[in-house]
């Protein structure tokens, strides 16, 4: 696996060189006509690089993840990001350059690099043992099934996620696309949080009892109430305190992003349902679902965030996007209850009538005068954000304590002993 991970890398180094060199628009003379500096060709070459310094802490991940030794690798992985953005606001304060964005990538992965060995070393010092050895049967098994996920993976991840970024800033305006990317990145907050960390252990989890119906079951049953008695509260704070979050985050020069966070934050829900079918689905063994899902997705994007773009600008994008999360999770949620045998009724009632009253008590609330006299100072702001907080979680965990207590308190219970 190593031998092959270092292969690719430097075979995916090789080609993203020559079509960036293929993609430069060149004279007569081969001189390049782009009209790109040195500080971004410089950017482009560190970035690439750095993509390649997680190859080599392949084999500690696969190892860690296989011992399901997930919880200090993921501790270690946010002191590295932690290390890493310290650094880039000091070289931010200091020099005022680029190298305080490309800086990230190379602390936070150098930093993880290093974890995983130390992990592996002090947990799993069998690994320094191995020796080469090809086995036909385990390498035909992974392409087949690595192949297939990673072209499920890799669809959502380069047109899914990008093509957005491309539509704004094609047809828009360049200035637009910086208020509708950073909208886009504060609405991932929940998928960062609950999703990735979620979808991570529950494949791990789904794969390891996947001939248990009963247990898949409450594997995927788990998954949707985390995401649902959690996730959903945390993205409508986000989006019903969108000009109150970016003022106090980035100030009043980036209010024009707020629109676009209220309908981003929304889709973040829908891509965290469809997370969980699609790894249903690999862990399954289920390849044609996977690529399935992921296709869609993709061409559902390109289709609905051209037209809207081009007849709506920006907020169209956003549009696409939130109609893409949603259609999305309906279909994912169809198939991870149709494999599971659970119903929608048990899964989603009590959450969508937990998000209208939690809405209502908001819209209640935000229509008193006290509530307009709080002011737009950064403090101001602060204060409705906590308050909006406040009164979306207590609503929604209120609902959902009363009409479906016994579930709620089981589930809560259940966590607090994992925690433990």
């Amino acid at each position: 696996y190593f031998v092959l991970d270092i292969i690719s890398g430097m075979l995916s180094l090789l080609l993203t060189s020559l079509v960036i060199w293929w993609l430069t628009p060149r004279d007569d003379a081969g001189a390049s006509t782009s009209g790109f500096d040195q500080q971004v060709a410089l950017a482009l070459a560190t970035m690439i690089l750095t993509e390649f310094i997680p190859i080599l802490a392949g084999p500690a991940n696969v190892v860690i993840e296989r011992k399901m030794h997930l919880s200090t690798a993921t501790l270690w992985s946010f002191a590295s990001y932690l290390a890493a953005y310290i650094c880039a606001l000091i070289l931010a304060f200091v020099t005022h350059s680029l190298w305080s964005l490309l800086i990230i990538n190379v602390v936070a992965f150098g930093i993880g690099v290093s974890g995983s060995f130390m992990i592996v070393r002090r947990d799993f010092p069998e690994m320094s043992r191995w020796r080469w050895r090809f086995d036909h049967t385990l390498a035909v098994g992974l392409l087949r099934d690595g192949v297939a996920t990673g072209m499920a993976m890799a669809l959502p991840s380069v047109i899914t996620a990008q093509f957005d970024n491309f539509l704004v800033g094609t047809y828009v305006s360049r200035s637009e696309l910086g208020y509708y990317d950073r909208a886009f990145r504060l609405a991932a907050w929940p998928n960062v949080l609950l999703t990735v960390a979620i979808s991570r252990i529950a494949f791990l989890t789904m794969a390891k009892v996947k001939d248990d119906p009963e247990r898949l079951a409450h594997t995927v049953r788990m998954s949707f109430w985390i995401i649902t008695t959690f996730g959903i509260p945390l993205a409508l704070t986000l989006s019903l305190a969108a000009p109150d979050v970016i003022v106090v985050l980035y100030g009043g020069q980036w209010a024009p992003s707020a629109a676009f966070l209220r309908m981003l934050a929304l889709a973040s829900i829908g891509s965290a349902f469809l997370s969980i079918a699609f790894w249903l689905a690999a862990a399954l063994g289920r390849h044609r679902v996977t690529i399935g899902l992921a296709a869609s997705q993709a061409l559902l994007l390109v289709t609905l965030g051209t037209l809207l773009t081009l007849t709506r600008g920006a907020v169209g994008t956003a549009m696409a996007v939130c109609l893409n999360a949603f259609l999305g999770a309906a279909v994912g949620c169809m198939y991870a209850f149709g494999e599971t045998g659970l119903r929608s009724r048990e899964i989603l009632l009590f959450p969508l009538l937990a998000t209208g009253v939690a809405i209502s008590a908001f819209c209640a609330v935000a229509s008193l005068p006290q509530w307009l006299s709080i002011g737009d100072s950064p403090l101001g702001a602060t204060t409705r954000i906590l308050a909006t907080a406040l009164v979306i979680g207590v609503a929604y965990l209120g609902f959902s304590l009363t009409f479906n207590r016994k579930e709620t308190l089981v589930r809560l219970a259940f966590l607090k002993a994992a925690w433990r």
